[in-house]
Order: C-alpha cells, then structure tokens, then sequence
C-alpha cells in the first residue's frame, strides 16, 4: 500500500476519535480539599452541594455510610449554566436537558437526553466528621 495514504488514514482516524472523545469532555479542575460535616451547611444532609469545587460545583449524596461525590456540569450539554441540581435523596437533575442521574451509588443515567454519567469524585470519610473530596 501507498505510506502517504496509510498516514493519511491514520491522521483521519486519529482526528474523528479526538472529536468524538471530546463530546464527553468536563473540564478537569485539579483539587483537593476537606470539608467539615458538622459545619450548618451540611449537618444532617444527605444531599448537598459545594459550590466552590470541582468546574461548576459538586454535589454529595450521602447513601448510607458511604459518600458519593459528582461534577454538577452537565456531560450532556456541555455549557457552564446547565448544572445538575437535587431532585430528591437519590437523584439529580439537569436544569437544562432535564436528565436525571442517580446520585447515590455511580451517576448514571436514569432517563433522559443524556449518553454520559456524571463525573464522579473521590471520597473519604472521617470519623472525626470530616469528608474528604477530591479528583
């Protein structure tokens, strides 16, 4: 076969899987920080939000002991004002698409526009009251 066609084939296909990865792009935002569940905001909540993490804030759902936190931007539509806010214990939903996501367990689709499941965070609890978020 003709090497300028094979790196054309190559470059062509390299091109179209960058463009389809970034439909699913969230804005990474690296960090790393501790919040106190004590602190009024969060007491006794199973559901909050901290809106200085993450691109666009992050919502927390608290399924038993276990701590889940998720990016409210939305994968769906991609624009800094549709953010995913709580429905109820369990879910979210998009203010824009209106797709709703399980909080309590990965942040997968539950109906909707949507392909993508929320990004989700990392957690850890501390006996001392003090939860752990980062990415």
């Amino acid at each position: 076969m003709n090497r300028p066609f094979i790196l054309t084939v190559i470059a062509l296909c390299f091109i179209l899987q960058s463009c389809s990865k970034n439909s699913n792009i969230v804005p990474n935002v690296h960090f790393d920080s501790v919040i106190y569940l004590l602190d009024p905001k969060y007491r006794n909540k199973d559901v909050f939000t901290v809106s200085y993490l993450g691109y666009a804030g992050v919502i927390v759902c608290k399924a038993g002991n276990v701590y889940n936190a998720f990016e409210m931007y939305c994968p769906h539509d991609q624009k800094e004002s549709c953010k995913v806010s709580r429905k109820d214990n369990t879910t979210a939903i998009c203010n824009c698409c209106k797709t709703e996501y399980l909080i309590a367990t990965s942040g997968e689709v539950i109906e909707g526009a949507s392909k993508y499941s929320l990004k989700q965070y990392n957690t850890e609890y501390s006996i001392n009251n003090y939860l752990r978020i980062w990415n």
